[in-house]
């Protein structure tokens, strides 16, 4: 259960994800299957990788982006917790951090709903 909770934060978690979303065609409801039922994504990247396509490149590109301001902002939360300008600055900014890796899996799924992102995988 440990593993599980530290592939998480695995830096191959994003490969993980890019990989559900290959697999699952880039539609919705596949790819929340695919998320649910994975437990540990280190096995994930271990057996497949995602191939590199445009679409897959861009959706890496665009998570490692979002994923890294959400750790800026968490940081500066911390931080200004720290200096008093912000009162529980330290325990949001924790919360933040921390909760990065599902607040990303579930972006992914708004952005195929609203965007309703069709891919075809080339070879």
């Amino acid at each position: 259960m440990i593993n599980n909770l530290i592939s998480l934060y695995s830096p191959s978690y994003i490969r993980a994800l890019v990989y559900l979303l290959e697999k699952s065609k880039y539609r919705l409801k596949p790819y929340l299957g695919l998320l649910n039922k994975t437990k540990d994504f280190k096995k994930v990247i271990k057996t497949h990788k995602p191939l590199k396509t445009k679409t897959n490149t861009s959706w890496l590109m665009a998570l490692r982006l979002g994923i890294l301001i959400q750790l800026i902002i968490g940081a500066f939360l911390i931080y200004s917790g720290i200096k008093h300008t912000i009162h529980g600055g330290i325990y949001f900014g924790l919360a933040v951090i921390v909760c990065y890796p599902l607040v990303w899996a579930y972006i992914i799924g708004v952005v195929l709903f609203f965007g309703k992102w069709q891919a075809e995988v080339q070879l």
